[in-house]
């Protein structure tokens, strides 16, 4: 693989390669540009002729030219460069595959690097204004809903915890029945919020359907803004992780969709102001008395032991 430096003799990553490069490419390269900038995952696992469709180029001829101005020998050279990239270049381990035959040392080590990484890695891929937007739409909704199933049913039951405690209108249930009971009729102000790994779950795609004719804002934590949940949404979270094997399935998207409810959790409290701070802190004294009677109720059977 070429080394790509800079002037000071430093490795160059794929997105400072392109800007600087910007402003002296063709329109067509442009198009390259601007759709490897918006969605790398995409690019890192799109073949030459795959990923000269995706970005409207047609030949795999203008790809080539492309990774040679940018300074690439080869595609599978440009590849694996985005594929470091992609795995948080701030730090000094990239994302490594877990091996049946790995020490435990091994995979403790590579979990929690893969998992930095990727944490990392979603910073480039989201953006403030989606957040922005998605408070707005938080705030103003007069119920917000909750749609996740399978794997994605924890993170919306533990958004729906999160959310409550701030004192938000909040619904979720992994009963995929009950959510199309309460979405045959939205109510006016009514705001979806779902999470899908893959960004095509049957039962959220099939509920999201019926929705534009009641006008129903939809948020989405998905893979990419292209997918069938992606492009029925009005704000799209990227949530996906390089899946380094079967053993950790969706693992590290799974972080990343923690970490995106944990961000819109502290907005949203910033935002709501001391209406959120009351509610939270009428939460925890009610959290804090079920502490204090669990205490009592351990020293009372000690005190009266069962006969």
């Amino acid at each position: 693989m070429q080394s790509i430096q800079n002037e000071s003799g430093s490795s160059s990553s794929i997105f400072s390669l392109i800007r600087a490069n910007y402003e002296a490419m063709t329109n067509k390269r442009r198009k390259i540009a601007d759709y490897i900038l918006e969605h790398p995952d995409e690019t890192l696992q799109s073949t030459i002729s795959t990923l000269a469709q995706l970005t409207g180029v047609k030949s795999e001829a203008s790809i080539v030219r492309f990774y040679k101005m940018i300074g690439f020998d080869s595609y599978q050279d440009f590849k694996l460069q985005l594929a470091q990239d992609l795995s948080g270049n701030t730090f000094s381990h990239s994302v490594e595959d877990i091996h049946l035959d790995d020490s435990v040392q091994d995979i403790r080590q590579k979990t929690i690097f893969n998992s930095i990484a990727s944490l990392s890695s979603c910073l480039e891929r989201q953006k403030d204004q989606d957040y922005e937007q998605a408070v707005r739409l938080v705030c103003n909704a007069s119920r917000l809903i909750l749609l996740g199933y399978g794997a994605s049913a924890p993170i919306c039951n533990y958004a729906h915890f999160r959310f409550l405690e701030l004192g938000l209108n909040c619904h979720y249930s992994p009963d995929s029945h009950i959510n199309a009971a309460l979405l045959s009729q939205p109510n006016q102000g009514d705001v979806i919020l779902c999470v899908s790994v893959s960004g095509k779950t049957y039962d959220i795609v099939r509920q999201l359907n019926k929705l534009p004719a009641y006008k129903v804002p939809v948020i989405s934590l998905t893979a990419t803004e292209n997918s069938t949940i992606g492009k029925l949404s009005d704000v799209v979270f990227l949530t996906k992780a390089r899946e380094t094997s079967l053993l950790s399935d969706a693992m590290y998207a799974r972080l990343i969709q923690m970490a995106t409810i944990d961000t819109l959790y502290i907005l949203l409290s910033i935002h709501m102001g001391s209406n959120a701070l009351l509610h939270l802190y009428q939460t925890r004294e009610i959290f804090r008395d079920f502490r204090d009677n669990e205490k009592k109720e351990d020293t009372n059977a000690h005190l009266f032991p069962a006969e």
